[in-house]
């Protein structure tokens, strides 16, 4: 564990205890375990190799998941938040993936607004609203829920007024919002020279998130001072990032959202350590779909650029799912299809070419044996084409990855 990270942790349990005196702290937390049932012959991105999955052959037995929230009131509007996190991969090591203040008053009126201050996560979709930001639905998550879990976080503040439809008498209801932060400076690193992945692991405070190191950016090329990781929510060029939304619901049953996320990021900036300030917005599209108490259809498209150099490069990037799921009392099913690409429109470095593009299926069937604990299989086939594998002579820029796995999960 490292000095930031011990650092965290003793602000976290100083934030929790100072602010204890309204009511006492409430406690969530669940470990998960997975075993891995096959054969990924290609090194997972957090071994330093090209694959765009969590596990690789050296995996067999890992703690997925291991996580601690705590959340409690300070007054009648205010509330305090933190998600402590523990993962084995590609080390040993703990940390915060969110700690905020958050404000709401208690409002008689036609509408509803409330403030967070801290680091958190964007109200993007609808995949992750279970405790630490997990999905109900799925172990591995998304294309586009598993970068932001790696890259995007807001460190900052979020103002949001809500208008809720049973106020007015009307089947619509409506929400604005407006975010402030820093920190997601390096935000966009990892989807130009890694590409799009799939997993379940959110990145901690201060964490370095690696990957493969590519010819391009070793001793001598033209991008050497890139290094191979990333740190995601440092901040490098002292600007402001913003964002934007709007949600959207009808009755119980449909609901939308959209966002806009920009940075702000002077791409001329890099700072020590090998990490650029990276310019990345986003437009943001999730909607989901309830038909009645047992099947809901959850749909998300993302699509953005991001650049650093400046011209060195500038990557386009777009994803997409659409997913399937059926909850019956202990039983639980999904199902989700994938489609990712990332397009190379820089000319400054010929040998450094982003393109990259593929689809993953998943499918999941968790079975809830009582409040505490859960049991689970799930099947991943992922096929990508990445460009960038061409830069070593003995791998193929195509990569074709099935994970099937059986997850244990302890709740409490």
């Amino acid at each position: 564990m490292t000095i930031r990270t011990i650092n965290t942790c003793v602000f976290l349990c100083w934030f929790v205890t100072s602010f204890s005196v309204y009511s006492q702290p409430g406690f969530q937390g669940i470990v998960q375990t997975q075993f891995v049932l096959n054969d990924i012959e290609e090194p997972s991105y957090f071994n330093g190799g090209t694959g765009i999955i969590r596990h690789d052959s050296s995996d067999r037995l890992t703690i997925s998941q291991a996580l601690l929230s705590i959340s409690g009131d300070i007054s009648s509007a205010w509330s305090y938040h933190a998600i402590l996190n523990y993962t084995d991969s590609p080390k040993s090591h703990a940390g915060a993936t969110q700690a905020f203040l958050k404000y709401k008053p208690l409002s008689a009126k036609d509408y509803r607004w409330e403030i967070r201050a801290g680091m958190f996560y964007p109200k993007f979709g609808f995949e992750n609203p279970d405790v630490g930001w997990l999905s109900p639905y799925t172990y591995t998550n998304s294309a586009i829920s598993s970068w932001i879990g790696e890259e995007v976080r807001t460190l900052g503040t979020e103002f949001q007024i809500s208008f809720p439809g049973r106020t007015r008498r009307s089947p619509h209801s409506f929400a604005l919002i407006g975010s402030l932060y820093k920190g997601n400076d390096p935000t966009g690193t990892l989807l130009a020279w890694r590409g799009w992945a799939l997993h379940d692991r959110q990145s901690l405070t201060n964490e370095k998130v690696f990957f493969a190191d590519y010819p391009t950016i070793g001793s001598g090329e033209i991008l050497a001072p890139q290094s191979p990781w990333v740190e995601p929510f440092r901040e490098v060029d002292g600007r402001f990032g913003y964002l934007m939304g709007a949600h959207w619901g009808y009755k119980q049953s449909f609901k939308s959202r959209y966002y806009y996320y920009n940075n702000n990021a002077d791409e001329t900036v890099l700072a020590r350590g090998g990490q650029y300030a990276w310019h990345t917005k986003f437009h943001s599209v999730a909607w989901q779909y309830r038909a009645n108490r047992n099947w809901r259809v959850i749909g998300h498209l993302m699509e953005g650029d991001t650049a650093m150099g400046p011209g060195a490069v500038h990557v386009d990037f777009s994803s997409w799912y659409l997913m399937a799921n059926y909850r019956n009392q202990s039983h639980n099913a999904s199902v989700r299809f994938d489609w990712f690409d990332t397009t190379d429109v820089d000319s400054l470095v010929p040998q450094d070419i982003n393109d990259g593009q593929g689809n993953a299926l998943t499918y999941t069937y968790k079975y809830t044996i009582d409040d505490h604990w859960q049991i689970g299989m799930e099947y991943v086939d992922v096929e990508s084409h990445q460009r960038s594998r061409s830069q070593w002579p003995d791998k193929d820029e195509y990569l074709d990855q099935e994970l099937l796995m059986a997850v244990t999960q302890y709740r409490f």
